[in-house]
């Protein structure tokens, strides 16, 4: 019985996720439509795509002897070459810049970095001032005791 009530809140949680995306898509168009424009041309002037991605967060992004790896990388590298054809008409105009919790808000908020490739959660604070994608992860968080 207790495993059918976890699986009805796991799915009430995942439509409530569905019904906060919606709402996301649709607030504020007009602004978001200046901002992208105003980020497009930074970027077009600059010559490159700048993404802001961590390097002490697996599985999403991590050093590896050097190398870039994790999920957002991935992500990152996937995005950066259709944006790259998209944008420049060339392919691999893309500088990936490591990030802290610390140093990653600024960063966009000063243009040094166009996106940012992090997990973060949306609150109605960062939302004032942050423009958020659709979620493309959720993570529950349970706890357990003894009996």
């Amino acid at each position: 019985m207790k495993s059918i009530a976890v699986a009805i809140s796991y799915i009430l949680l995942c439509v409530l996720l569905a019904c906060a995306t919606l709402q996301l898509m649709t607030e504020g168009v007009d602004a978001k439509t200046a901002v992208v424009s105003d980020t497009l041309q930074r970027v077009r002037a600059r010559g490159k795509l700048v993404l802001g991605v961590p390097s002490d967060d697996p599985p999403f992004g991590f050093d590896e002897k050097g190398v870039l790896k994790g999920v957002d990388i991935d992500m990152g590298i996937d995005m950066g070459e259709a944006l790259s054809e998209e944008i420049f008409g060339k392919p691999n105009r893309v500088e990936f810049l490591r990030v802290s919790v610390d140093t990653m808000l600024d960063l966009l908020k000063s243009g040094k970095i166009d996106v940012l490739l992090v997990p973060m959660t949306i609150t109605p604070e960062r939302k004032k001032e942050l423009d958020f994608t659709i979620p493309i992860s959720c993570q529950v968080i349970l706890f357990w005791r003894r009996k």
